[in-house]
């Protein structure tokens, strides 16, 4: 039994050192902004895990997250800041899904807006 623990052991070490190498591959991300579907936007703080298997590969991370919709009315009847939001990214999709810093400031900063706008209103 003991040697069965010893590679389960060895196997959890590699694993850690494996996810490591992808983690320090994608530290670029962070910093970035990316839109989601459904009108989400996010501002990625850190890299908590990658998760991999067969069929794809995907980082989790720490976000400040914006949902806010920029080409109607559809949900801002319900705008949503989050400055500890998590998300998820398939790799293959990140330089799909970046945008600008100035975009994701101006979506942050329309969001606030309406917040007062709502506020004054009441």
């Amino acid at each position: 039994m003991s040697k069965i623990n010893k590679l389960q052991a060895e196997l959890k070490k590699l694993q850690a050192e494996e996810e490591k190498i992808l983690i320090d591959k994608y530290k670029y991300i962070i910093g970035k902004c990316v839109r989601q579907p459904d009108s989400y936007y996010e501002k990625i703080t850190n890299i908590l895990r990658i998760e991999t298997n067969e069929l794809y590969t995907i980082i989790v991370y720490d976000c400040v997250s914006v949902c806010y919709d920029t080409e109607g009315d559809d949900y801002n009847e319900a705008p949503i800041i989050s400055l500890n939001g998590w998300g998820s990214i398939p790799i293959g999709s990140i330089e799909k899904r970046i945008i600008s810093d100035e975009k994701f400031n101006q979506i942050f900063n329309d969001c606030v807006e309406l917040f007062k706008m709502k506020i004054s209103n009441q």
